[in-house]
């Protein structure tokens, strides 16, 4: 659940992992483009292994690509659910899940290789000074994404939030209302039957 103070929003509130699984929780919506990072900057150049093939040539590929989306939309899906059962709203689930399938998931797929493509210059193509500066400068897209979707949700349930208690205020007047009217009708029968 997304905590609004300013500390947890600068640090994407990482100090609410505990244990392994939240630390999957916390990756797996950003699956395909930390592969896709790590494939551009580390694993192609050095290895010769692609993680995470952008535009798959070979059905091997293409089914590698599909794996990893599926974890990463799995990971969507479940922070959403998250989301739901900590808020008690299912809408909150769905605004989180949806914030996470545009920030986490669309986004990058269309920009991240244009923000690394950034640095690509004939002399320093594959250098690693020049990788670890697309790598550097992909962690801080994601880092920017993840902080876009948490200011957006703590704006989301601040606004949704004070609707429900506004509504449960209105409600709360209308009951105490009728509860009186009650109260007063309760009243004058007594009062009438016993003159």
């Amino acid at each position: 659940m997304v905590k609004c103070d300013l500390f947890n929003l600068l640090t994407l509130n990482t100090n609410t992992i505990k244990n392994w699984t939240d630390t999957l929780i916390f990756v797996t919506p950003f699956a395909n483009e930390i592969a896709n990072l790590l494939s551009i900057t580390l694993f192609k150049p050095y290895l010769g292994v692609t993680l995470y093939p952008h535009h798959p040539e070979t059905f091997n590929k293409e089914l590698l690509k599909t794996l990893i989306d599926i974890i990463a939309i799995g990971g969507i899906i479940y922070i959403s659910i998250i989301e739901s059962h900590k808020s008690n709203y299912i809408t909150n689930g769905l605004v989180y899940g949806l914030l996470y399938l545009i920030f986490a998931f669309s986004i990058p797929n269309l920009f991240m290789s244009k923000i690394l493509n950034i640095f690509d210059n004939k002399k320093s193509e594959n250098t690693l000074s020049n990788n670890l500066k697309k790598l550097a400068a992909g962690i801080f897209f994601i880092y920017i994404l993840e902080l876009c979707i948490n200011l957006i949700m703590c704006s989301y349930k601040n606004s949704y939030n004070k609707k429900i208690k506004d509504e449960y205020k209105e409600k709360d007047i209308e009951e105490e209302k009728e509860e009186e009217d009650e109260k007063k009708k309760n009243k004058l029968l007594y009062q009438n039957e016993y003159k």
